[in-house]
């Protein structure tokens, strides 16, 4: 089995994020999956100096089953808010994805990080 997972830090965050989940993942000690980043020298910028965020919220598995979500895992989301997300199933889209994120990686814009 191979699990992959893109994680927004705290650093590239800019301070939007109130804790660092990379650091929770790589100080666990545990090595359940490979980690990725999107660093900061990846991502474009506006002329007003604001820089890309990676809010993508999905889930793929075997390349067959799709989870894209609003939700944040926060306990805001999880307990107030209106969140909605959508489970594919059948159709070409999550391997769309699988190979979406799989071409990210390969031309170096998503770097695997705590190996």
């Amino acid at each position: 089995m191979s699990v992959k997972i893109i994680i927004e830090t705290e650093k590239d965050s800019h301070g939007r994020l109130k804790a660092d989940g990379l650091n929770e993942i790589l100080g666990s000690g545990i090595q359940i999956a490979d980690v990725y980043v999107w660093p900061e020298s990846e991502r474009p910028s506006s002329d007003k100096g604001y820089t890309g965020v990676l809010h993508a919220k999905c889930s793929v598995a075997d390349s067959r089953v799709a989870l894209i979500s609003s939700a944040n895992l926060t306990e805001a989301a999880m307990d107030l808010n209106m969140e909605m997300g959508i489970v594919i199933r059948g159709s070409e889209v999550p391997s769309i994805i699988h190979d979406h994120f799989n071409s990210l990686i390969s031309k170096g814009v998503i770097s695997r990080v705590g190996h």
